[in-house]
């Protein structure tokens, strides 16, 4: 059975060449991560870096902590935050073109569909839109799929952090046009309009997304300010081949 993470790290300390047992363990996931969040073009070095700092403070590591995945996660969200207008800049690409980085460096032929047909654009925009602290608890939990306490080791701060900056993102319960239970993470327009992403509680697949009237402004446009408050304007839902605009439809 191989060492735990933590046996590896304490052995690098008197053999440091045993530390690259963690590059060859944990290398590909993180630079998975890292591409989805600032694409392809510096995932390589991103990577790197992490493991050259985990290396230099491998003396710091908190031997209790058998995993050393969440704290090479953390290391990586914070070289990441160094790059913020980048990693901003591409959600906001995502958002117009709908090509995710992910599907263009791994060649994800279902993906890159999906992301063609526009499903993925409101999670970007709504990525774009939130703040540092809250877009890396987000993606920490959902693409590193770490657990609320692995996050708060991640990016070291208390657990009730990590709880109050998911509050903050705009999180409820809903149900997609399949009446498939799900999680939407929502931002608002100037018009009224809650973008939603609706993606499964459980594994964070993307399940869809929808466009809802919510009121609460006096939009110019008289279509919007027609609409009753909840009444769904757009909705989409993400199924293994396709979109479904309208229950039972594929495009």
């Amino acid at each position: 059975m191989p060492a735990q993470d933590s046996a590896v790290i304490e052995a690098s300390l008197a053999e440091p060449e045993r530390f690259a047992e963690l590059f060859e363990r944990h290398a590909a996931v993180l630079h998975r991560y890292v591409v989805r969040r600032l694409g392809p073009d510096q995932a390589e070095d991103v990577v790197a870096e992490t493991f050259t700092r985990a290396f230099e403070k491998r003396h710091k590591y908190a031997l209790d902590r058998q995993d050393a995945l969440p704290w090479l996660y953390g290391i990586a969200t914070n070289i990441i935050g160094t790059h913020r207008r980048a990693e901003t800049r591409g959600y906001r690409a995502l958002a117009r073109t709908g090509e995710d980085p992910v599907a263009v460096a791994f060649d994800e032929r279902v993906v890159a569909r999906v992301s063609a047909s526009g499903t993925r654009r409101p999670l970007a925009a709504a990525l774009a839109a939130l703040g540092k602290g809250e877009r890396d608890v987000l993606l920490l939990v959902s693409w590193g799929d770490l657990s609320y306490e692995e996050t708060a080791q991640a990016l070291n701060v208390p657990i009730g952090t990590v709880l109050s900056r998911l509050d903050d993102v705009g999180v409820e319960p809903v149900r997609d046009l399949l009446g498939r239970q799900g999680v939407a993470i929502y931002t608002r327009d100037d018009d009224g309009v809650r973008q939603e992403v609706i993606i499964d509680p459980t594994t964070f697949d993307l399940l869809g997304a929808r466009r809802v009237y919510v009121g609460g402004v006096k939009s110019p446009d008289p279509y919007y300010s027609g609409l009753p408050e909840g009444e769904v304007i757009t909705s989409r839902a993400r199924v293994s081949v396709g979109i479904v605009d309208e229950a039972g439809d594929l495009p």
